[in-house]
């Protein structure tokens, strides 16, 4: 098949698409509910990148599969990496101030925290509890306390396996990640103090 010509025919790109799902899917897969999910991001990838990729001048399909592994990469790895590795170390300096949250009424007072900053944590942490299920909320508490609190007990989802705890969480990242994508370390940080006093702290 002539690479360049799989967007004049939509059973030869949807088959592309297919052959790339199929290539990547270990790798990539977990960031999806879906193998189809998957195959609609690879699509718009390829949609996406439709002009530079038409521009290369060796278009092969090894040149698409990196293309599609570099732009899941940046768009769902390296920005969102704080959610999936350890927040320990970000919190490992503030420790003598822990107690497991940062409430809104400290929040509001705390006169070092801007305005802007205040509002964007209040209004994440109130979306979060309108928008996530119960069942959710307590997944991204158990996430949240397991790094956080490594040397703890973790008081979520304890009638649930470890492979049952690691897939609830495998769902319900990509969609976390997206919402925060746009936090700085410190925001992100101080997010998680204020969730974990208004929302996992009252729903142990």
């Amino acid at each position: 098949m002539e690479i360049r010509k799989i967007y004049d025919s939509k059973e030869d790109f949807e088959k592309v698409v297919s052959k790339l799902e199929s290539i990547i899917g270990d790798k990539f897969g977990y960031l999806f509910e879906s193998k189809d999910d998957l195959k609609s991001e690879i699509a718009l990838i390829l949609l996406e990148k439709k002009e530079k990729l038409l521009k290369a001048p060796n278009l092969r399909f090894g040149y698409l599969v990196a293309t599609v592994k570099n732009a899941l990469q940046d768009k769902f790895v390296k920005k969102k990496r704080l959610l999936y590795c350890s927040f320990s170390d970000s919190f490992e300096s503030d420790k003598e101030n822990d107690d497991k949250g940062y409430s809104f009424e400290e929040l509001i007072k705390d006169e070092s925290i801007p305005e802007v900053v205040k509002v964007l944590v209040f209004d994440y942490v109130k979306f979060l509890k309108e928008r996530l299920k119960d069942s959710e909320l307590e997944v991204l508490c158990y996430r949240f306390w397991n790094e956080i609190y490594k040397r703890e007990e973790n008081p979520f989802l304890k009638d649930k396996s470890e492979n049952a705890k690691h897939k609830a969480w495998s769902r319900l990242r990509p969609k976390i990640s997206e919402l925060l994508s746009d936090f700085s370390e410190e925001e992100l940080i101080l997010f998680i103090r204020v969730f974990m006093s208004e929302v996992c702290q009252r729903n142990r």
